[in-house]
């Protein structure tokens, strides 16, 4: 008994109550949602606790078992309780859920297996050994008498309360009827074509016959920061050039905030959401992509990207089989950053396959190219000897004032867009030296945009569904149309129907999407940590917060920002 802890079963569970209680007590606090809903919750789950530890300890008092058994399995249960409690605590500070299976397949699909078993060996291990040291240095003394009766009488009342919490209190206080019951999480959500009911907004057709097609999928670049969406530092003008020649949509809305959404989509003209959980692409519908299209119509068809298409399981989606030439990060196995499944290379790098494969590629069909952009992904990386034009470390300035966090993740950005955007000016020199920019079509844009602002307590991206995270450029260059200004609001989901239209050639039945109308109803979404769904038709938007089970309503043509939610007023109601 030498140098062992004391304690009854009741009190070695009161200091576990009290811990939990005081992380419920926090994460209830600092929740962005204080309401009757999120009080009701947390006295829920104090009571749970109350109700579990103490019939835990009323069941190991008996001691019907061999002591040491008895001991085992009492420290057990209450650590394995314990840390799920945190876990799920965490979780709901996070994501407003408790659990969130979405999150463990989430992490089961970017990290490589073996770093997932060796972070779950070594979990194993600490429990283990807190196990091993709490029953080797604890002595749990039974409970007799007055005292044991009194733990009852507390069990059998915190048990009843967690009952009508759960099941009374909830509903006579009205904290329990979801806003949306059109979704429950697990089941896919599918999308159908809308009909056509609206006026396009292009009627135009390209005379080109079997032009060259390249499309062009950067990463990350809201439309705010190029410069012919008004930036005014100048770190596009190669894309800028390419703009005042092309036809530029100046309201285009990614289909999600999350890569491995969105580039599927737009490459496919399909929602993602059509899958059970994301990055498990295991449901087959039918599709069909751009270079699939091309192939169809006798191209070679080419891809070429700095991306490890690995990442987030997105390579379970895209069909590479009607590809000729198909190169990525790590088609020859070495990469220059990232790690894991996000094993990157530099973009100048990417531009040097394409220039050698495009001085080698003589043969008389024309040919399909497919480049996607890696720089301005976070940690928005370029050559350590690349001249950066702005600073984007924290130096002293002349007034030795520090840069602010903000400023430097900025010009960090804008130094690795304008290293992409040389790449596109070197694309665009190589066809016009092997004379054939005049007889290449072009489309250009973005995955998905990155809050920098902050206005809505998020930055980067695949956090919300604000437009700051969704608006992209789009930018068509088809060498014998005229360059126009659309302004209308249109969708990734019409891209590429809206491309092929222009080159005059049919939409696939596979795409969901179609050529750009004017006033046409789309999607967007959010589907990680965070679980948003979204809808833009005419001026309105609106925002489902599939967590919390909130909405939110903005009438962008005046409220561009997304500040005042109409949900709130009396201004909207249905």
């Amino acid at each position: 008994m030498k140098h062992k802890f004391k304690l009854t079963y009741f009190s070695y569970s009161l200091v576990f109550l009290i811990l939990l209680s005081f992380v419920t007590t926090l994460v209830t606090i600092l929740s962005p949602i204080f309401d009757l809903r999120l009080i009701t919750t947390s006295t829920q789950y104090i009571l749970l606790s109350i109700t579990f530890f103490l019939s835990l300890s009323l069941i190991t008092n008996l001691e019907k078992i061999k002591p040491s058994l008895n001991k085992r399995f009492f420290i057990v249960l209450t650590s394995i309780y314990s840390i799920g409690y945190l876990w799920s605590s965490l979780s709901f500070l996070t994501t407003n859920q408790i659990f969130r299976k979405q999150t463990a397949l989430f992490l089961y699909k970017i990290y490589p297996k073996t770093f997932l078993l060796v972070v779950s060996l070594f979990i194993l291990l600490v429990f283990e050994s807190y196990i091993f040291l709490a029953n080797k240095k604890i002595h749990f003394l039974k409970t007799k008498g007055k005292r044991l009766r009194l733990f009852e009488k507390i069990t059998f009342v915190s048990f009843v309360l967690l009952i009508l919490f759960m099941f009374v209190i909830p509903s006579s206080l009205k904290v329990t009827s979801p806003l949306i019951e059109t979704y429950v999480e697990g089941n896919p959500i599918y999308i159908a074509p809308e009909e056509i009911t609206s006026e396009k907004i292009l009627n135009y057709k390209s005379e080109l016959n079997k032009p060259n097609v390249i499309v062009i999928l950067l990463e990350s670049i809201s439309d705010y920061r190029v410069g012919t969406y008004g930036y005014e530092r100048e770190v596009t003008p190669n894309i800028d050039e390419l703009a005042d020649k092309s036809i530029v949509f100046e309201n285009t809305y990614a289909t999600a905030t999350h890569s491995d959404y969105a580039q599927p989509a737009f490459l496919s003209s399909r929602y993602m959401l059509t899958n059970y959980y994301r990055n498990f692409f295991d449901v087959d519908h039918e599709r069909k992509f751009i270079w699939e299209v091309f192939k169809d119509k006798g191209y070679y068809t080419t891809y070429f990207s700095s991306q490890d298409d690995r990442w987030a399981g997105m390579n379970n989606y895209f069909d590479f089989s009607a590809l000729d030439i198909y190169s990525y990060s790590m088609t020859d196995g070495k990469f220059d950053y990232g790690s894991g499944l996000g094993k990157k290379d530099f973009d100048h790098k990417t531009l040097d396959k394409i220039e050698g494969w495009l001085d080698s590629y003589n043969a008389d069909k024309p040919y399909f190219m497919y480049i996607n952009l890696q720089a301005t992904h976070t940690p928005m990386s370029y050559p350590k000897d690349y001249e950066v034009t702005y600073t984007p470390d924290n130096v002293f300035s002349v007034s030795f004032v520090s840069l602010t966090a903000k400023q430097n993740s900025i010009n960090r950005f804008d130094n690795s867009l304008k290293y992409v955007d040389e790449q596109i000016g070197r694309l665009i020199d190589k066809l016009k030296e092997r004379g054939e920019f005049e007889n290449t079509a072009i489309i250009l844009s973005s995955d998905h945009g990155h809050d920098f602002n902050n206005l809505h307590d998020v930055e980067g991206h695949g956090k919300s569904i604000y437009n700051e995270e969704l608006t992209v450029p789009l930018i068509m260059y088809i060498p014998d149309l005229e360059p126009m200004r659309v302004k209308e609001r249109v969708s990734h989901i019409d891209a590429m129907p809206t491309f092929l239209d222009l080159l005059n050639e049919p939409i696939p039945k596979e795409f969901i999407g179609k050529p750009a109308e004017k006033d046409a109803r789309f999607f967007m979404y959010a589907q990680s940590h965070k679980n948003y769904i979204g809808m833009v038709k005419e001026d309105i938007k609106v925002i489902i917060d599939l967590n919390k089970n909130l909405i939110e309503v903005y009438n962008l043509e005046e409220d561009s920002l997304e500040l005042k939610n109409l949900d709130n007023t009396n201004e909207y109601d249905q």
